[in-house]
């Protein structure tokens, strides 16, 4: 047979096939998990693409059979399915068109938006229901186009595999094992948002001395003038851990790729991995995932998983919008309590997981990283560490000053009652490090930007040998500093700069 003839006859047998069967319906999920997939490479694992795929694929299934029960068309069945799916995968998208397009109007409220859409699927419904039955043509369309969408962003995702490259951490190379140092366990506390004293007495009036004086009574040196290198959580961890700046960001920080950035840094910590390789066993009871070590806690700061795929759909909107509302209405309060006391219950969380890998017993050495949101806002505690109730946690409450103070109090004994146990438990003398990631970013009168990154650094370090920490030192730098001194490095120290991120 004459190879042209062959190709005709496939081509006529598969026009055929998507005219007649409807797998626009099962193409449907697959263009959405895979464009979410495209938009956020790099942020969104694969395995929960495939999960989330998975997900979608068995929901049309079970609508196509459950509506071929009420039709006894399978074409019928696909088309309310597919509608069903096309309104929760794009309603976010649409709903920020006529949010833009007609901003304050009552077309954006649920009140009109939900009734419309019953009364508009329940028409739909009833019109599919007095057709006899569905052309050919809508259904080689559909399959057709979303072929080609799958296509494109097939396409798409495979050269940003080919062509993204991972920041290389740029002190990797150059980082050798010292055999003959001593391995001390480690702990870096990291106190969300814990300001300078200085900032504190600028801005908030009230003398934080006090607690410094306690730790330097446990032996702490206290760095002076300290700065984070950037303003917003994210942003700070990844350039401590990775002991560097980072590179390519917009400075947003609502940008996924600069959040993706961060995740990367993160991942390929230098410090962590010379840790690693050195013979220390991580501990991650922080707020971020690594590879190997996911966090504990509900993520409130990094996308993770699906999350950014699902965001804008119809459900997760709902969720995010009225959720509160409704678990208000319908008097809810476990869900209530679990979605204003967020942080409080991962601090918790944390904290316990830190309290317990203190007195555990290992033959290798620990690097332990605890992240607790505190100081930051929600102020969920007084300075004699009454839980505030539910009605007293709005964010407004995060600019009453003495609040602020109060939580500041109690974080300060939080701290301290965990340092202490980390130095009673502890066989060898630890190394701790107390480090905050970011200053005062929330006000309602005006201030100076620099507030933003004066932070809390202190630490205690076996021999007490801070000769290489100097004033004004920024966070960068930090962990250069300690692999100089404790490892036997020789890591260039970096110019102190500090870069705003926008909200």
């Amino acid at each position: 047979m004459h190879p042209e003839t062959k190709r005709t006859r496939l081509l006529t047998s598969m026009k055929k096939i998507f005219l007649k069967y409807p797998f626009f319906l099962f193409l449907l999920p697959l263009f959405f998990v895979l464009h979410g997939l495209t938009e956020n490479a790099g942020l969104v694992p694969v395995s929960g693409a495939a999960m989330l795929l998975l997900f979608y694929l068995g929901i049309a299934l079970g609508l196509l059979l459950f509506f071929y029960l009420f039709y006894r068309q399978f074409r019928k069945a696909a088309i309310i399915a597919f509608c069903l799916l096309a309104y929760q995968f794009f309603f976010g998208a649409v709903q920020d068109l006529f949010r833009d397009l007609f901003p304050g109007s009552f077309l954006n409220k649920y009140s009109f938006i939900i009734p419309v859409s019953l009364l508009g699927f329940l028409g739909l419904l009833i019109l599919l229901k007095k057709r006899k039955t569905i052309p050919d043509k809508p259904v080689l369309y559909l399959n057709l186009l979303f072929l080609l969408l799958i296509a494109l962003d097939a396409v798409q995702l495979l050269r940003y595999a080919v062509n993204h490259k991972k920041n290389e951490p740029v002190v990797t190379t150059i980082l050798q094992p010292c055999i003959d140092c001593p391995k001390p366990d480690i702990y870096l506390l990291l106190a969300d948002g814990y300001p300078g004293n200085s900032s504190v007495k600028d801005l908030l009036g009230y003398d934080n001395s006090g607690f410094e004086t306690q730790l330097k009574n446990r032996g702490f040196h206290i760095v002076d003038s300290s700065r984070s290198n950037y303003n917003f959580t994210a942003f700070s961890v990844a350039s401590l851990l990775s002991m560097n700046y980072l590179p390519g960001i917009k400075g947003s920080n609502h940008d996924k790729k600069d959040l993706e950035i961060c995740k990367d840094e993160m991942r390929q910590s230098p410090l962590l991995s010379f840790l690693q390789n050195d013979g220390y066993r991580f501990y991650n009871y922080s707020i971020f995932s690594f590879d190997g070590y996911p966090s504990y806690t509900t993520p409130t700061f990094l996308p993770q998983k699906t999350v950014p795929i699902t965001a804008q759909t119809f459900t997760r909107r709902i969720v995010k919008d009225l959720w509160y509302h409704m678990a208000t209405t319908f008097r809810m309060p476990s869900v209530i309590h679990r979605f204003k006391y967020a942080d409080q219950i991962n601090n918790e969380k944390l904290y316990a997981l830190t309290q317990k890998v203190i007195s555990k017993k290992s033959s290798a050495p620990k690097f332990v990283y605890t992240h607790l949101v505190m100081p930051h806002h929600p102020l969920y505690y007084d300075s004699a560490g009454n839980l505030y109730p539910i009605s007293r946690l709005g964010d407004f409450h995060y600019h009453d000053t003495a609040r602020r103070i109060g939580y500041l109090q109690y974080s300060n004994r939080k701290l301290l009652s965990l340092i202490d146990s980390i130095l009673k438990a502890s066989a060898r003398p630890p190394v701790i490090f107390l480090i905050g990631d970011h200053g005062i970013r929330e006000l309602k009168k005006p201030f100076d930007d620099r507030y933003q990154f004066m932070t809390i650094n202190a630490m205690l370090i076996p021999g007490s040998d801070y000769a290489g920490y100097y004033k004004g030192q920024t966070h960068v730098n930090q962990f250069r500093i300690f692999l100089n001194r404790q490892f036997k490095q020789q890591l260039n120290l970096l110019p102190d700069t500090s870069y705003l991120i926008t909200e």
